[in-house]
């Protein structure tokens, strides 16, 4: 897709920040999430629910719509033009503004209208469907999600007697344990003449010396080729997780010197760096006090880290299967920022029909929508793509544990409204900017997703579009996923896989979050006890 146009000055609006505060050298939050009234509330899902996290949404789980055509009243601060006729469609490039709303500008076009019923799980097995249900509805009980979880990680025999078990039950439910599982899972998919690619995720946490770095970094090497000889073309993205293959502490020191540079207007001063620019860090993320400079071997491992991060890269365009960047936690984003703006700078061609690497960005976060509108503007400004993951997000439990007993305010948004508010608007502003973009819809949301077509469609870009796709992970929202490929979208299944013990911590955060944040898992249950309820002539008690 050829850029038109020339440079466009961009209008960008800022949160209101904290002055700085220097008495330390440690990131620590000041101040609260301001309520973001500049957007126009949404309608509160009918499928979701928040109450462990949020106890004071109101969400409701109990209407299980059969279509979800209505939901298209996102806002979002966007103004584009796009002009097309019967063969091709080209989208001029133009500012991004903070006062456009989406409205969808046709009637609901039932091409690009999802739509949720229980004939979703018609071909499913009933053994499938009763084990399925059974799993979903485990992750609600609280008591299990949180005693359960601490025994996993408990002492080696707890562990020992406990494993057995969670690899015949939640295990198989969100995990496999080789790329031939994934291929079979992939099968079910194609028998029933729906086309659901994979994201082979072999998980791997945090790395602390090189042996392991360069260890993980042929691991991840050898799976483009293994993930491509066994899945073929099923295959859509491979994962990365930066902290695999470099140190965790060198990403928490740059994050530390970049936050409080960034609030200083001093970030010329790290030649690391490489001339990037950045806007002010979010009110949660502050430096206490500017940190040391990097040493002279923390510099060294940051070039090594590129290298391995740059390998992975030529092997993803060999190979034509693009990465996606893990996000992390709080104390790590500002590297992984920079990291990934460097690799897409080298990889992400503005010219290309898709990317090559794409950075993740969490929207349960304070500030995130801010970030990923001034990151369409760097692309925009250097002619690159900048591609992301746009994800509700995987540390919102951990986050707010870590701010609770460091007595900081959690940068967690304060509500289920904010945060579908922000994610709304953060996939509109990556599909309003498709020339300067790309983007995978990472959620479990109907609305979300249905949001995405709409935009999609009043934009006249085709559902099989190169830059956008969709993804969900195995075991959760799978009616979603259902529905996207009944509309031969661009749609994926991310499947975690190895052994058990390697995918523990995983394993851990799914149940834990499934439990209070994927409303899909409600409408999933609700989908299936439907379907159940058909063949057996059921009534619901």
């Amino acid at each position: 897709m050829q850029r038109k146009g020339s440079t466009t000055t961009m209008a960008l609006s800022r949160r209101a920040l904290l002055r700085n505060n220097h008495n330390g050298g440690r990131i620590r939050a000041l101040s609260p999430f301001t309520s973001p009234g500049h957007l126009p509330p949404l309608a509160p899902s009918p499928i979701a629910s928040y109450a462990t996290l949020y106890p004071s949404s109101s969400a409701s789980a109990a209407t299980i719509p059969t279509s979800i055509a209505s939901a298209a009243t996102a806002s979002a601060p966007i103004s584009s033009t796009t002009t097309s006729t019967t063969t091709t469609t080209t989208t001029t490039p133009t500012p991004i503004s903070a006062t456009a709303t989406f409205v969808p500008t046709s009637p609901p076009n039932s091409d690009y209208t999802l739509d949720l019923h229980s004939t979703l799980f018609a071909d499913t097995p009933t053994s499938e469907l009763l084990f399925s249900l059974a799993i979903l509805k485990a992750c609600q009980l609280d008591p299990l999600v949180h005693y359960g979880a601490k025994v996993l990680d408990a002492v080696p025999v707890t562990r020992f007697v406990a494993y057995p078990i969670v690899r015949r039950t939640f295990y198989s439910h969100f995990c496999a344990e080789t790329l031939s599982d994934i291929d079979h899972y992939c099968k079910q998919y194609s028998s029933s003449g729906k086309q659901v690619k994979m994201i082979p995720d072999y998980s791997i946490e945090d790395a602390f010396d090189e042996h392991q770095w360069e260890s993980n970094l042929q691991q991840r090497l050898q799976m483009f080729e293994d993930a491509k000889r066994t899945l073929h073309e099923n295959v859509s993205f491979v994962p990365v997780k930066i902290t695999s293959l470099g140190s965790p502490h060198l990403l928490e020191h740059m994050s530390s010197l970049i936050t409080y540079h960034q609030n200083a207007s001093t970030l010329s001063s790290l030649s690391w760096l490489q001339g990037e620019h950045y806007p002010k860090a979010p009110a949660y993320i502050r430096s206490e006090g500017e940190p040391a400079p990097l040493s002279h071997n923390e510099e060294v491992q940051l070039k090594e880290l590129l290298a391995r991060l740059s390998k992975i890269c030529r092997k993803s365009a060999d190979a034509g299967i693009p990465v996606l960047v893990d996000a992390e936690q709080t104390s790590r984003q500002p590297a992984i920022n920079h990291i990934v703006r460097v690799l897409s700078k080298q990889f992400n061609t503005s010219d290309s029909p898709t990317a090559c690497v794409y950075n993740t960005f969490q929207l349960y976060l304070n500030g995130n929508t801010e970030l990923v509108r001034y990151e369409i503007e760097e692309a925009r400004k250097k002619n690159y793509l900048f591609a992301a993951k746009v994800v509700r997000g995987a540390y919102m439990v951990s986050e707010r544990e870590r701010a609770n007993q460091n007595h900081y305010e959690s940068p967690v948004l304060p509500s289920k409204q904010h945060t579908d508010e922000e994610y709304n608007t953060a996939i509109q502003l990556m599909i309003e900017n498709i020339s300067d973009t790309a983007v995978v819809v990472a959620s479990h949301n109907a609305e979300s997703a249905q949001k995405a077509l709409y935009l999609m469609r009043d934009k006249n870009l085709p559902k099989t579009h190169p830059r956008v796709n969709f993804a969900q992970l195995r075991g959760i929202a799978d009616s979603l996923t259902h529905a996207l490929a009944n509309k031969s979208v661009r749609v994926s299944k991310l499947v975690p896989y190895g052994p058990v013990e390697n995918i523990m911590p995983y394993l851990i955060r799914r149940v834990q979050e499934n439990s209070s944040i994927f409303g899909g898992a409600q409408r999933d249950r609700d989908l299936m006890w439907n379907q159940l309820s058909q063949r057996f002539s059921l009534s619901r008690t």
